[in-house]
């Protein structure tokens, strides 16, 4: 894979093309979650979804500081995590792996948030 350089206008976009795609198919994710964890899973995807969209916000609010020598590395993974949230629901894999997916890209954005001390 070619590394493609990452800016955080590149990031809002790929965080809310992530968020879109689980709104877009919310229903089915619920209810596919429900079928495989019951509430407790339904519960964690939605956690999950919520974190995804207040760490959009959290970035869309702040200043990027790029002369950091970790942000690029990390906003490439980051871009990375949230493709595979888009590819997981796309692909209708399972609700776990939805999760999964979630859960990564919200851990690293919050890696990028506190190494650029916002």
């Amino acid at each position: 894979m070619a590394t493609v350089k990452i800016n955080s206008d590149m990031l809002k976009s790929s965080i809310l093309q992530a968020i879109n795609v689980y709104e877009q198919d919310r229903a089915k994710i619920l209810k596919e979650a429900f079928n495989e964890g019951g509430g407790d899973l339904v519960n964690d995807l939605e956690n999950e979804h919520d974190a995804l969209r207040d760490a959009y916000y959290e970035v869309f609010r702040k200043e990027l500081d790029q002369n950091h020598t970790q942000f690029t590395v990390l906003l490439q993974k980051t871009k990375v995590a949230t493709n595979e949230i888009e590819k997981s629901i796309k692909n209708l894999r399972t609700a776990t792996d939805v999760l999964n997916a979630l859960g990564t890209a919200i851990n690293l954005i919050g890696r990028v948030l506190i190494i650029l001390s916002i």
